[in-house]
C-alpha cells in the first residue's frame, strides 16, 4: 500500500511538471509568433494550446471570458488587439484556473472519494 502512494504521488508530481512546463513553453511560443501588430494570430495559437491544457473548464471560461468580455468592450466602445500583455493576462488567467482544476481540486476529489469508498460499513 505504501509504495502504491509513493507511485501515486511520483506520477502527480511528475504529470504537475509536465503540464506547467507545456503553457510555459506555449506562453513562450505564442510571444515569439507575436508580429506587434494589433491584429496577430498569435492569440488564436495560445488560446487553443490553452483550451487544450484546461479541459473542461477552459471551455467555460473562455465562454464567460467571450460574454464578459463582449459586453466590457461594447459598453465601453473598445476594440480587441493582441498585445503583449493581452497574451500574458490570457496565458496567466487560463494557467490558474487549469492548475487548480488539475492539481488541486482533482486530487481533492480523488481524496474524497477514496476516503469514502475505503470507509467500513
Amino acid at each position: 500500500m505504501q509504495g502504491e502512494v509513493v507511485k501515486v504521488r511520483t506520477l502527480w508530481f511528475v504529470l504537475r511538471w509536465v503540464w506547467i512546463t507545456l503553457s510555459v513553453l506555449l506562453l513562450l511560443l505564442s510571444m515569439v509568433l507575436f508580429d506587434g501588430s494589433p491584429k496577430s494570430d498569435a492569440d488564436i495559437v495560445l488560446g487553443y494550446g490553452l483550451l487544450i491544457l484546461t479541459v473542461p473548464i477552459g471551455g467555460l471560461v473562455s465562454i464567460l471570458d467571450g460574454f464578459i468580455g463582449r459586453a466590457a468592450f461594447d459598453l465601453l466602445g473598445l476594440t480587441a488587439t493582441t498585445t503583449y500583455t493581452s497574451l500574458i493576462l490570457t496565458w496567466l488567467v487560463y494557467s490558474i484556473v487549469g492548475y487548480l482544476q488539475w492539481f488541486v481540486f482533482l486530487p481533492w476529489l480523488f481524496g474524497r472519494w477514496r476516503a469514502r469508498n475505503e470507509r467500513p460499513s
